[in-house]
């Protein structure tokens, strides 16, 4: 009966030295997979547009700090400092958008809410676009930063409202895997900038900061006229009474009627246990066992998500390789960055339904921890010996495989937990803690940890919470691939001691079914 239940919620995969075989690949058309995927890609335009801001600090910080910009040819005095501020701003912007895009994305729906975010990205674009134009130097610095806050809250805004809506459209086979295109998608945004500042570091005359700053405003236009084209998620508008509504985008993305009864069905009974939705019912609802644990693992695989480094790594990168004693640090920065990030978040997003979310955190955290003390170690040769070129490899070994690691779980995996772990009654406003709360953390280790600090400590402690994250996933996370997710939400509702205990218990040795499938595979090939 368990290899049943296994089966219907884990699609068995068969491996050939041909082709991989998804069992559930015929349930749905490819008219349906098409749809889904083309909606996933418009509403992760969003998340692009959120790359671009969160690598825009690091790729134009260099050419903000030696060139000459305004009318008037005043220098700009971004010292360690303003650094920091500059891009601690955007993060508070962040955490303010995430928090009105929670409970906006519950009451006017995910899609009006995505659509909505596109006017703080293009606001926001337009002040730092033409800040330089100003003719006083301390009104350039105060422009750039309001514009840098306002983009912050459309990026706030999309990192709650994106996955939610690719989440709710998704089928359950397909949750991980689609859901793993907004940290693709954040990647390719941040490689896009990083090409273009490293563009800005050789050709300051021909190109400047403020020219990607106009690339990223047209982006954010096209993002917002296609996501018009699309339509509302069938759960949003179930759970507002809109049936009818429901049930026809649910067919035009599902296809086939017996699929679309099911989930409907499925649908309908979560709804029916939902209370009324006004702010003080969804705060009351915290009390409820059923809501609070799950809430309170997704706050804490957020929370864990920033303490893996990232932030540092992703807005000082270039200062830490330059540090090191990296050749062409700028150049390993770009392309490390993005070409790895973009790769194997691509990689994750295939590996995260086939393997599952928690064996890609626990294995993402050891060799987290690994990167990390590496980059340590790294920093500590350097300072003594400052002439020996040995040690930035070792600095650049961390920092690739870091990135490796990170693209592949604890990137994409804790958004894909967020946007489905959340009850359907509180997704908006939960989902809206948890980024809010991973914002402010990532605002604070960015303020406290200046650019120039020269201390490995951070890294050290940034190790000892992936080592602290391993038993935190594993006693306490379900696994949840392939699963819906009314039935996640009825897997909470059995309370929390049962998942730790069949936790507990579970066994680490291979199902009978599964070595059937592995030794029929291995026969195949051979």
């Amino acid at each position: 009966m368990e290899a049943e239940n296994e089966k219907e919620h884990c699609p068995a995969v068969y491996i050939s030295a041909k082709h991989v075989i998804l069992e559930s690949d015929s349930k749905y058309s490819s008219c349906s997979l098409g749809i889904i995927f083309a909606y996933t890609l418009i509403a992760c335009l969003g998340t692009f547009a959120n790359g671009m801001i969160l690598g825009y600090t690091a790729a134009t910080l260099a050419e903000l700090n030696n060139t000459r910009t305004g009318p008037d040819g005043y220098n700009l005095p971004l010292s360690s400092e303003y650094s920091r501020t500059f891009g601690t701003v955007l993060r508070i912007g962040a955490l303010v958008g995430s928090l009105v895009a929670g409970l906006l994305s519950d009451w006017f729906g995910r899609k009006a809410s995505i659509i909505l975010a596109a006017l703080p990205f293009i606001i926001g674009w337009y002040f730092i676009t033409f800040a330089h134009t100003l003719p006083n130097q301390d009104g350039f610095i105060t422009v750039l930063e309001v514009g840098q806050f306002i983009v912050g809250l459309g990026t706030g805004w999309t990192s709650i409202c994106v996955p939610v809506y690719v989440a709710e459209i998704s089928p359950k086979e397909w949750k991980g895997f689609f859901g793993s295109f907004q940290q693709l998608f954040s990647s390719l945004g941040i490689f896009l900038v990083e090409i273009l500042g490293y563009i800005t570091t050789f050709k300051p005359a021909d190109f400047r900061y403020y020219h990607v700053s106009l690339i990223a405003m047209a982006i954010v236009l096209v993002f917002l006229c296609l996501m018009l084209l699309t339509k509302e998620t069938p759960r949003w508008l179930l759970a507002h009474h809109r049936e009818k509504e429901a049930k026809a985008v649910l067919f035009f993305l599902r296809k086939k009627r017996e699929i679309v009864d099911k989930e409907f069905q499925e649908m309908t009974d979560i709804v029916k246990l939902q209370p009324k939705r006004t702010l003080k019912d969804k705060i009351c609802q915290f009390k409820q066992q059923a809501v609070f644990y799950p809430v309170l693992l997704v706050l804490g695989v957020v929370a864990l998500q920033q303490l893996t480094g990232f932030t540092i790594l992703i807005s000082y990168g270039l200062i830490v390789f330059q540090r090191s004693n990296v050749k062409q640090a700028a150049l390993v920065v770009t392309f490390v960055v993005g070409l790895s990030q973009s790769f194997f978040t691509l990689l994750g997003s295939f590996l995260v339904d086939k393997m599952g979310r928690k064996i890609l955190l626990v294995i993402g955290a050891i060799v987290l921890a690994i990167s990390n003390i590496l980059i340590a170690i790294s920093d500590i040769l350097t300072d003594r010996q400052q002439r020996n070129s040995n040690f930035s490899y070792m600095a650049l070994s961390g920092f690739v495989l870091f990135m490796i690691a990170y693209s592949l779980s604890w990137g994409p995996v804790p958004w894909v937990i967020m946007a489905e772990m959340n009850p359907q009654s509180v997704r908006g406003f939960a989902s809206g803690l948890a980024r809010a709360l991973n914002w402010l953390m990532a605002g604070v280790i960015l303020y406290f940890d200046r650019p120039d600090n020269r201390s490995s400590a951070p890294y050290w402690v940034f190790a000892g919470f992936m080592g602290i994250s391993i038993p935190f996933v594993v006693i306490l996370f379900p696994e949840t691939k392939g699963q819906s997710l009314e039935s996640i939400e009825k897997l909470f509702r059995g309370g929390c001691r049962n998942i730790i205990r069949n936790n507990c218990r579970r066994k680490s040795k291979i199902k009978k079914d599964d070595k059937h499938v592995i030794e029929h595979a291995l026969q195949e090939t051979i």
